[in-house]
């Protein structure tokens, strides 16, 4: 038999799976040996603690798939105009996490600097950005938004990368027109 104050500790770290079993089983012995046996209330602590754990792994795992540890947009972050470009910049992130370059080239970029980034590169510019299976794009943050009529300069940092995008508003949407790494 495990004894009591083991169980005791197993229920402060958070050995729920362990805890919770032998203490009741502790417990059952405890009750039938009669008085020779002691520690029952450490035994009671221990279970105790163990619920408590799976308590809040249980709220925890309820947590994450609710999305409540996801970070906010950037478009949630601010407002007017600025919101508009934002929100820009959270469509361009998710179209560069599905891998989907038809949609970054066509849509996103400007016509101008989709093609760009085919004369500079091997494959044309749809391609460049089509993932791999099971390549991750890094998360793109906004640090801050400056709007001047119909163009925008974003600074942004993609992964631990800072960046500027120059931003034209065109047919009534932002898209981006220019990308350079900054320091």
């Amino acid at each position: 038999m495990v004894s009591p104050s083991r169980l005791l500790v197993f229920g402060i770290i958070g050995g729920p799976l362990l805890a919770i079993p032998f203490g009741l089983v502790a417990k059952s012995r405890i009750r039938q040996s009669g008085g020779r046996l002691g520690g029952r209330g450490l035994a009671t602590g221990g279970i105790v603690l163990g619920c408590v754990w799976l308590a809040l792994i249980a709220i925890g795992v309820v947590l994450a798939v609710t999305g409540v540890f996801d970070s906010p947009s950037n478009a949630s972050r601010h407002q007017g105009v600025e919101r508009e470009v934002a929100a820009q910049v959270d469509d361009t992130e998710e179209a560069f996490s599905d891998g989907n370059g038809d949609l970054v080239c066509d849509q996103i970029f400007t016509e101008r600097f989709a093609d760009l980034i085919t004369l500079g590169g091997e494959e044309p510019c749809a391609e460049q950005f089509d993932l791999e299976d099971g390549e991750i794009q890094v998360g793109i943050t906004v640090r801050r938004i400056t709007v001047s009529g119909d163009t925008a300069t974003v600074e942004v940092t993609e992964g631990d990368t800072p960046e500027r995008w120059t931003m034209m508003k065109m047919n009534g949407r932002w898209r981006i027109d220019n990308i350079e790494t900054t320091s």
